[in-house]
Formats: C-alpha cells, sequence, structure tokens
C-alpha cells in the first residue's frame, strides 16, 4: 500500500507522540535555540513546559490538514498572530521541527515524511511559528543584519 504525503505526516506524528510529548517539545527547543542561542533570551520567564505543550497541541491540531487540504483548526486553538517575528524565525523553526522528527523518528524520518512535513510547514508556517515561539514574542523583535536579535517595545 502506497501511503499519501498525509499518511505520512500522520503516521509519524502518532509514533512521534506515541511515547510522550513532554520529551519531544523539549528536543525541539534544543534544535531551535542549537540554531539560534539568542532566541534563549526571548524564553526568560516563560513556562517552558507550558510553551511545550502549546506548541504540540498546535502541531496535532495541523496534522489532520497535512496533504494540502487547506483545514484550518478551529477557531481557538491558536492565538492570533502578530507581526513579532520577523521572517528569518519561520526558517529557525522550520528547521528545529524537521531536526527534531529526524532524531526522535530516526530511521522512520522517511524522505516522504520529511516532505509531508516540509509541505505541512510551508502551508502552515506562520501558525507554527507562533506556535513554538508564542507568549515569548510579546516585545517587537527585529533581526539586524549580522544576525543578532534586538527586542524593542513592549
Amino acid at each position: 500500500m502506497i501511503l499519501d504525503t498525509r499518511d505520512h505526516v500522520r503516521e509519524s506524528w502518532a509514533r512521534a507522540t506515541g511515547t510522550g510529548t513532554a520529551a519531544l517539545a523539549e528536543a525541539f527547543y534544543e534544535h531551535l535555540l542549537e540554531r539560534d542561542p539568542q532566541l534563549g533570551r526571548l524564553f526568560r520567564g516563560a513556562d517552558m513546559r507550558e510553551q511545550g505543550r502549546a506548541l504540540i497541541r498546535a502541531l496535532s491540531s495541523l496534522v489532520p490538514a497535512a496533504g494540502g487540504q487547506g483545514n484550518r483548526p478551529p477557531d481557538g486553538i491558536l492565538p492570533p498572530l502578530t507581526d513579532a517575528w520577523e521572517a528569518p524565525h519561520l526558517a529557525l523553526v522550520g528547521h528545529a521541527l524537521l531536526d527534531t522528527l529526524a532524531q526522535v523518528l530516526g530511521d522512520g524520518f522517511t524522505a516522504s515524511a520529511r516532505a509531508g512535513w516540509a509541505d505541512l510547514f510551508a502551508t502552515h508556517a506562520a501558525d507554527i511559528r507562533h506556535a513554538a515561539l508564542g507568549s515569548a514574542g510579546t516585545s517587537r523583535v527585529v533581526a539586524l543584519r549580522r544576525g543578532r536579535l534586538v527586542a524593542i517595545g513592549g
């Protein structure tokens, strides 16, 4: 039986979350901060367990939309988006997500599953980015030329 993109994403998500979600969320944030350690400043004082739970809830709500079906999660599952996060954060979150799934699933993270997740991320990047960075984005963040971040506003 040949699985379509949606099936690869659903199956890989079920396996990734099958042994618990706390370690999955923790691995995601480790990968995110490996890619840009300065983002750690934005999470000072944040409840990272709750931040991780919010990320897992958001991803779980988006998995049924895999395969370009255009399904959106019901209102209230994801908080409203703001313009606090610049485009460079999209790539960081996307890479951290794929790195995490590759780590957790090992050889089970096939090329087809990776392609499905890349498609899901491309379709819902802003929602996933916001879920991953959530309340840490309460200050406006501007990416500077040298890759350093500066928080402004309040």
